[in-house]
């Protein structure tokens, strides 16, 4: 540690070597100077009718459009264009001459820049004196539109608070932005960097229909309750005081994107989807991939959908699946949080809560992801589920 850096610190290049920085390699996250900021749209509209003194509806519209939208992928800058594609692998990888042969700054090249040679796909890129990989890092070039509807029941009276909200929503985007841990399962992929457009479907997180139901309902039992007012304080203490509350939720799962990158490097610079060759939620043989051992039972954690519906795409071919599928999901939520508390007050100047709480209180199950990767062992089975039913309780102090 005494010495750190025995060669010496490399000094920083900068600008000195002009058009010849970094020739013959692949570049890393890139800025452009075309950066654009991102910006929101949003609009909403609402009505509210009170039918009585005690209950309340509302319904509203909420929209929101977003522009610039950051990829979080990157985008590669020297992609083969897909046009070239058409070509055939065996024409894009013949040896051509190669026109930066005895380039000094070429020297050392990590995709044969150097040599006399050069597969053909290399001079037909965009940017030829660099290697098929040159990565806009983050670029604001995506787009993102959300709608949705809520409806929202309120009633309150004077033991109970009853709250009742469903919404539909549907969220479509062509990007990501920065990789959040569901991405970890379930990538967002652009194939064709030159045609971001390609990629338009609903988003990671959408989610077309949830429902959330609560609760609190104070026992009318104990003093100023409709039962028991009267009581003594004693009696009191452990007739009165009760308050019971509970939250529903209810949630459809998320889209599914499947993985898939066998045939990757035959797209030059680009990035692969599945084929599609059948429904995915269809048990049984799938016609047009006969050699699949198809399930013959879906939505169990061995089979969550029909693995036989998807294949790996030719060489040379970026798969027709979409980026998210909205018609193949997750599995959703279903589960009751329940919670039961009661009030002392053995002093004026003191105040006791006893609360007792299960979350997921009935026990469903929450599952999670099916493995989405083609080719697999586990694709299409679900490996790992969320917390099961807990309990708590706790006793606080106020003065």
């Amino acid at each position: 540690m005494s010495n750190p850096f025995p060669t010496g610190i490399l000094p920083a290049q900068g600008n000195s070597q002009g058009g010849l920085t970094d020739i013959g390699q692949s570049l890393g996250p890139t800025l452009t100077y075309t950066r654009r900021s991102p910006y929101v749209q949003q609009w909403s509209f609402g009505l509210e009718y009170s039918p009585t003194v005690k209950d309340v509806l509302e319904a509203t519209y909420n929209g929101n459009h977003e522009l610039n939208v950051m990829v979080g992928n990157d985008l590669n800058l020297n992609q083969l264009p897909a046009a070239d594609l058409a070509l055939g692998q065996a024409a894009l990888v013949a040896p051509v001459a190669n026109p930066f042969y005895g380039v000094a700054a070429m020297a050392g090249s990590t995709c044969g820049l150097d040599q006399s040679t050069v597969p053909a796909f290399q001079l037909m890129l965009p940017m030829p004196q660099y290697c098929d990989e040159v990565n806009n890092y983050i670029p604001t070039k995506g787009f993102s539109l959300f709608d949705s509807l809520e409806i929202k029941y309120t009633h309150r009276s004077k033991n109970l608070t009853f709250m009742g909200n469903y919404t539909w929503g549907k969220w479509i985007d062509d990007a990501e932005g920065e990789a959040a841990f569901e991405d970890i399962f379930m990538a967002s992929i652009t194939r064709d960097s030159n045609n971001l457009r390609a990629e338009k479907s609903v988003d990671l997180y959408d989610v077309p229909n949830a429902a959330v139901v609560s609760l609190i309902y104070r026992l009318p039992f104990g003093r100023g309750e409709k039962w028991g007012s009267k009581i003594n304080r004693v009696t009191n203490a452990f007739l009165g005081g009760w308050q019971g509350s509970s939250i529903s939720t209810f949630k459809q799962g998320s889209p599914l994107a499947m993985q898939v990158s066998a045939n990757v490097a035959s797209l030059f610079g680009g990035s692969e989807h599945a084929n599609i060759v059948g429904n995915p939620n269809t048990p049984g043989p799938v016609a047009a991939n006969p050699g699949c051992q198809a399930p013959s039972k879906l939505h169990t954690v061995q089979a969550w959908f029909n693995p036989c519906a998807f294949e790996t795409p030719p060489a040379g071919s970026y798969g027709d699946s979409p980026r998210y599928l909205s018609n193949l999901r997750a599995p959703g939520y279903d589960f009751t949080d329940l919670a039961i508390e009661k009030w002392f007050q053995p002093i004026e100047r003191i105040r006791l809560q006893f609360r007792a709480e299960m979350y997921n209180a009935f026990n469903h199950p929450i599952l999670g992801e099916p493995y989405p990767t083609i080719g697999g062992g586990n694709f299409g089975t679900i490996g790992y589920a969320d917390v099961s039913r807990q309990i708590q309780a706790a006793l606080k102090i106020y003065w």
